[in-house]
């Protein structure tokens, strides 16, 4: 069965509420809804990580290096923080590292397979049904028949 992962960006208009919590609570009920609302429709418990592309991209602009930036490290670890991009790059790397890629791809076709071999049974077990009444039928047939003749072969011997 596949990993399902959401992603919520844009998680930091959430942080404009004001309160003691920056937001953290009704963040966490966005993700509880997301997570609760998916896993009704897909049937299974999906991963899901808040970001905010806004704050990332920020980040990367505040770093040595980057066309334009100007070096003001003292905000940087905060809104690299506040993107939660780390934990989404922390996620990938451990999950798409190279064998389970190999896995992914291998279980993917092996799924499929399974489902059509799935369907093709339950197929053969109904045409096996429709035969075992044919099979009835015409042993229901051949006993008819074989009593025909036997009358028959009577009625003709008494006339003769």
């Amino acid at each position: 069965r596949k990993r399902v992962v959401l992603v919520i960006n844009k998680i930091d208009i959430l942080e404009r509420r004001q309160g003691d919590d920056h937001g953290q609570e009704t963040k966490q009920k966005m993700v509880d809804y997301v997570q609760e609302h998916a896993s009704d429709l897909l049937g299974a418990s999906p991963i899901v990580i808040p970001v905010s592309g806004r704050d990332a991209l920020s980040w990367k602009q505040l770093q040595p290096g980057f066309v334009g930036s100007e070096n003001e490290s003292s905000n940087n670890s905060n809104l690299w923080t506040r993107s939660n991009f780390g934990q989404l790059e922390t996620f990938l790397s451990a999950t798409l590292t190279a064998s389970s890629k190999i896995k992914t791809k291998l279980s993917n076709p092996l799924g499929v397979a399974e489902g059509i071999l799935l369907d093709c049974k339950h197929e053969i077990e109904r045409r096996q049904e429709d035969l075992d009444v044919d099979v009835a039928t015409l042993k229901l047939l051949r006993s008819d028949s074989e009593a025909f003749e036997k009358d028959r072969h009577l009625f003709w011997i008494d006339i003769g």
